[in-house]
């Protein structure tokens, strides 16, 4: 939910989390996916955007061919630093796209727009498994995020309480331009959520997706901007 304009009992957030390699207990073997949604009233809405943004997310990633590649993933350094430079660091992020597009042989302009807004934010008041089977889900990705998020998370909710911390997710957004600088329908390309950082403090989610995006840019293929084919 949106802290603090709304109760506990009308949440209006909702974050769908695919992630592989959670069983681990290091970082560099840990990779996730992430959508959320705040727009719709009512709930099952909100979880067919998130599932229709997820399922974006994991098209793109197969399509670079090289799904088993841990870096096309997000993931969350072991360190990031909060007070990294913003401005600094998209100048250098859009010299790796540039530099990748252009190795990997891709037509046209290599140009890309970069938007990284500020950090959106929840409070997490329940949590359940995607599957509609009443199966428990996963926590561990949690402790990835923040130390012992799962084991608090589940406390909370055994109590029917909620855990009051506040989450941020920041996303730096790739946005490949298309020929003539078509945009929208027009263009053969679609936006890259090329970095994610989710953390319980708003610099270090900041921080967490320029690291991200840095190390997803190291295998980032002109594929994985376009459009599926319409085709039958």
């Amino acid at each position: 939910m949106d802290p603090p304009q709304r109760p506990a009992s009308n949440p209006n957030v909702t974050v769908l989390i695919l992630a592989t390699g959670s069983g681990s207990k290091s970082r560099s073997s840990f990779g996730f996916l992430m959508a959320a949604s705040r727009q719709p009233q009512k709930q099952k809405d909100r979880q067919r955007e998130c599932a229709r943004e997820l399922l974006a997310q994991v098209e793109q990633l197969l399509a670079s061919k090289s799904e088993a590649d841990l870096r096309t993933w997000c993931q969350v350094p072991e360190s990031a630093e909060a007070d990294i430079s913003q401005d600094a660091s998209l100048d250098k992020l859009k010299g790796m796209i540039s530099n990748r597009l252009a190795t990997t042989g891709s037509k046209g302009s290599q140009s890309v727009d970069l938007e990284f807004s500020n950090p959106s934010s929840c409070v997490i008041t329940s949590y359940a498994a995607y599957e509609e089977d009443n199966s428990e889900p996963d926590l561990a990705a949690m402790d990835f995020f923040a130390p012992d998020a799962s084991a608090q998370l589940e406390e909370a909710q055994k109590l029917g309480g909620l855990l009051r911390l506040r989450w941020y997710l920041a996303v730096v957004k790739a946005i490949r331009k298309g020929k003539d600088d078509k945009r929208g329908e027009n263009s053969p390309y679609r936006p890259l959520a090329l970095g994610v950082g989710f953390a319980t403090d708003e610099n270090v989610a900041k921080a967490r997706a320029l690291r991200a995006a840095e190390v997803r840019a190291e295998v980032l293929t002109e594929a994985m901007f376009l459009k599926p084919s319409s085709k039958g």
